[in-house]
């Protein structure tokens, strides 16, 4: 490619070469408003052969780009971080590090700290969605795999005590293809579980439910078979019953509190349910 004033040859995917360029700059810098005008002419004339140019230049300038964004992403991340605790939590920076005080700034279920595990703000699933806690994202994602049910939170518990693959005489050894390689096996397994998920108790005819083989990571030993929710929230949760417990305490002790607060009169705005939420935590 030449450049657009003086023809010299210069790198594709620049219109100008470096000198006229710099002058060009200079230039900018004398008329910002003037230029501003006439780039956004140019634009509304010409979109789709700006848009062009455009994305040639990012495919030329690549690692540049990727520089740029990571570095602004760097210097902008708790602009981004306060933002969204404002538009879908409705807390301010002051109001979430009260909030994470009152649990000492570690997770309620498990403990971790801020150090380890990035902490963030649990809410309710349900069409108020208040405010409830300081989770850390792990244990945050385990109440959503088991839909905020306490009764399948214990009933995991159970589950792990005594899974329905070892009351069978056979001891399976998993594979990634047991359903296949054993589709006998995977039949007796299923009728062990009552022909429903071992945890959550939906049926073997919920189209919305995908079904996984369940097996200790330990031992190897196949346990049962749960559906592809109850499976990941198992694996959130370590596999630790004391965690399943006091996950289970958690949302009975908030879904008590909230129906308090119904009978009471909720606000109306997200921010005064939110400082409604600091106000229990005292």
């Amino acid at each position: 490619m030449r450049c657009g004033d003086c023809s010299r040859e210069t790198r594709p995917g620049l219109r100008y070469c470096q000198s006229c360029a710099d002058g060009y700059k200079r230039y900018q810098l004398r008329n910002a408003d003037r230029e501003r005008e006439r780039r956004q002419r140019r634009y509304k004339r010409q979109r789709h052969v700006e848009i062009a140019r455009k994305q040639v230049w990012r495919q030329v300038n690549r690692d540049r780009v990727n520089a740029h964004q990571r570095d602004y992403r760097r210097r902008r991340r708790s602009v981004y971080a306060a933002s969204e605790l404002r538009v879908h939590f409705g807390l301010r920076v002051e109001q979430f590090e009260q909030l994470a005080g009152s649990y000492g700034h570690r997770c309620a279920i498990c403990g971790g700290d801020n150090r380890h595990k990035r902490l963030c703000v649990d809410h309710a699933h349900d069409k108020l969605g208040l405010n409830r806690g300081v989770l850390c994202m792990v244990c945050n994602k385990g109440l959503g795999l088991f839909y905020d049910s306490a009764t399948s939170l214990l009933r995991a518990v159970d589950y792990l005590r005594s899974p329905p693959g070892y009351v069978l005489r056979a001891r399976w050894h998993y594979t990634p293809l047991f359903p296949m390689k054993h589709p006998l096996g995977f039949e007796q397994l299923f009728a062990a579980c009552g022909m429903r998920c071992a945890v959550c108790w939906k049926p073997r005819n919920d189209d919305r439910r995908r079904w996984t083989v369940d097996h200790d990571a330990r031992t190897g030993l196949v346990r049962g078979v749960l559906c592809l929710s109850c499976n990941s929230g198992l694996g959130a949760f370590r596999e630790q019953p004391d965690l399943f417990r006091t996950a289970a305490s958690y949302v009975r002790y908030w879904r008590a509190l909230h129906d308090l607060a119904k009978k009471n009169g909720l606000p109306r705005t997200r921010a005064e349910r939110a400082a409604l939420v600091l106000e229990l935590h005292r």
